[in-house]
């Protein structure tokens, strides 16, 4: 029997690439088993209550990029293959958002994304979050940093069809 803990559906966060039955995308997982306080591992599975086998298909997962495999709505939010699928340019997205609006104010810069978006700060960091993260490079050296310790299988095939 094939078993797959990450599941995509339209109208959950956005179609990102989740957790089965949870609000917490795959790139989250990747991020907080490298970033999360200072990278603690165990630190994170409590806070966050993912097992080693939601980890397991996280890093499998993301590390084959399934997301570019399957038919999933979205790739996961913050990464960088969701704005290629969305829109190729920062340019077309701007576009697409309706144009942009600089408001300076005496202490911050205020950016008016369109009608609906408005954001705090520097454009260029905004341009930068916009490209994303390349979350399945990170993945790939988190599969040859704990290949041993969850006894991760070579491919997320291989791991969707264990017993």
């Amino acid at each position: 029997m094939k078993k797959e803990l990450i599941i995509s559906t339209e109208h959950t966060l956005g179609g990102s690439p989740r957790l089965d039955g949870r609000r917490l995308d795959v790139r989250h997982v990747i991020w907080g088993i490298t970033e999360f306080d200072n990278g603690d591992i165990k630190s994170y599975q409590d806070d966050f209550e993912v097992t080693n086998e939601q980890i397991r298909h996280a890093i499998m997962y993301c590390k084959d990029e399934i997301c570019e495999l399957q038919e999933v709505p979205q790739s996961c939010n913050g990464c960088s293959k969701k704005f290629r699928k969305d829109t190729e340019t920062w340019k077309e997205y701007l576009q697409e958002m309706g144009g942009i609006e600089k408001i300076e104010t005496d202490d911050e810069t205020i950016i008016k994304v369109g009608v609906n978006t408005t954001l705090l700060g520097d454009l260029e960091n905004h341009k930068k979050d916009f490209k994303g993260a390349d979350s399945w490079e990170t993945a790939q050296s988190l599969f040859q940093n704990l290949k041993d310790e969850f006894n991760l299988p070579e491919t997320y095939e291989m791991l969707t069809n264990e017993k």
